[in-house]
């Protein structure tokens, strides 16, 4: 179970990290970009779900 757990964590950090633009897809020519009222995430969704997990795994 803990590896299914852990893949899951990793594709949706990874999924989060090409939201915000702090991970690149491969040979793809556009970067994508979530603007937020008009402003760039720079990485923060992909930092606050690791966040979100290590707290959860640290309180259970």
């Amino acid at each position: 179970m803990r590896i299914i757990e852990q893949t899951m964590i990793d594709t949706i950090s990874n999924m989060l990290g090409v939201i915000d633009g702090s991970s690149t897809l491969k040979d793809c020519p556009v970067e994508p970009e979530l603007l937020l009222d008009s402003n760039g995430t720079e990485g923060e969704l992909q930092d606050l779900f690791l966040e979100i997990v290590e707290e959860n795994d640290s309180n259970g």
